[in-house]
């Protein structure tokens, strides 16, 4: 379990609602299918953008390096990072993943989300 402190206890109230999209969704980022998943997770969370998360087993991770980058959401957990080489071989941060999120979101387990600014498109059907 994480190692820092959940707000839940101190803030039971904050909003966070996960629902199942069963439609096809494919993430393309520098013109790569990425991900791609009829089992998403949209995440709504309090003041923040919805964001959809993939199975981890839905996503390119052999197109991913993973980075050393750790961060720490209170009413999530822990989050780790993955990039990809752009075109001018830039190395950019591209997806986050909570590997051992708090009960309360324990659905996004195993999922893996991108960022919606270095997405080229995002296909649902």
């Amino acid at each position: 379990m994480n190692n820092k402190r959940s707000a839940w206890p101190a803030h039971p109230d904050y909003h966070i609602d996960i629902s199942m999209i069963t439609k096809r969704i494919r993430m393309v980022v520098f013109d790569k299918v990425i991900a791609d998943s009829r089992k998403v997770l949209l995440l709504n969370e309090q003041d923040h953008k919805p964001v959809y998360y993939f199975p981890t087993a839905d996503v390119c991770l052999e197109q991913l390096q993973k980075i050393d980058n750790v961060t720490f959401c209170p009413y999530k957990g822990e989050a780790e990072y993955w990039a990809l080489r752009a075109q001018n071989e830039q190395l950019i941060t591209v997806a986050w993943r909570y590997h051992d999120p708090f009960e309360q979101v324990k659905a996004i387990k195993n999922h893996i989300a991108f960022y919606s600014e270095v997405l080229d498109h995002i296909i649902i059907e």
